[in-house]
């Protein structure tokens, strides 16, 4: 029931008006009986609220509708392939897309050193090699990991806030040094925080909107943070790194994201 409740779930509005509808009743029965269902429910229901208040702080221009409905009944049906004009709005939503960061880039590469912090913790999860700290605290994990003068994020991306922790470890590489930090989201799901300095690295992610590549049964979401670059890896495919990230964004509401997300809507 888990899987065809959250399908049924992930379409429930955030602001309660969905409560009596029938056609929600036995999920919201599921998810009040499964803790992992209802903590996943209440992350959905919040990132969609977050959305939505974004999105209402967008300004409709007024004369929206009238330009809609003057382009409809401007246009005339035709095969869009010859119609240069279309070719040329695909175009231009491809180039917006990797702009904004609509669509990660996948299959980007991994580095010497991003392969070799994978290896180590592969190690870990197969018990050949052991934490530096185990603790469910990330708020131990860092201090352990700052008293090691090993380098940290800036801050925790806020979906991990308050997430319980698994452990932490400090991994060389060729005269660098970076942090590992494992964060566990529940239902099955861990992901593993990488941070390193960014100086000296022969190869960093570009500049820009995290960067999704796979290495055997991992994915990764790469970017860069100030003089830091960071890696977020799972076991679990991209999804639960996308949340990650989806939520990180919109609680730092950083400028222009509404507008890309009613841009995406259009």
């Amino acid at each position: 029931m888990s899987d065809e409740a959250r399908l049924i779930l992930s379409a429930y509005r955030p602001g309660g008006q969905d409560a009596g509808d029938p056609a929600f009743a036995a999920a919201l029965a599921a998810a009040k009986n499964d803790p992992a269902l209802a903590q996943w429910f209440a992350e959905q229901q919040e990132f969609d609220a977050l959305v939505v208040g974004h999105l209402r702080a967008v300004a409709v221009p007024a004369d929206l509708r009238s330009k809609i409905l003057a382009g409809a009944a401007a246009s005339r049906p035709r095969q869009w392939w010859r119609q240069p004009r279309a070719w040329a709005l695909a175009a231009a939503v491809l180039i917006f897309a990797g702009v904004v960061g609509l669509w990660p880039e996948k299959d980007a590469g991994l580095a010497d050193w991003q392969r070799h912090g994978l290896a180590v913790l592969g190690e870990i999860v197969t018990a050949r090699q052991p934490f530096d700290l185990q603790n469910r605290d990330a708020a131990m994990l860092t201090a352990w990991l700052r008293d090691h003068a090993t380098p940290l994020p800036v801050a925790l991306p806020t979906p991990l806030g308050g997430k319980p922790t698994l452990g932490c470890k400090t991994i060389a590489w060729d005269g660098h040094r970076m942090s590992l930090m494992c964060f566990d989201l529940g239902d099955g799901v861990v992901v593993h925080l990488f941070t390193t300095e960014r100086a000296g690295l022969a190869h960093v992610p570009a500049d820009g909107p995290a960067r999704f590549a796979r290495d055997g049964a991992w994915t990764v979401a790469m970017w860069n943070e100030g003089d830091k670059t960071l890696m977020l890896a799972t076991d679990k495919g991209e999804q639960p790194l996308r949340r990650v990230l989806q939520l990180a964004a919109v609680h730092t509401a950083r400028p222009g994201f509404a507008q890309m997300l009613a841009a995406s809507h259009l």
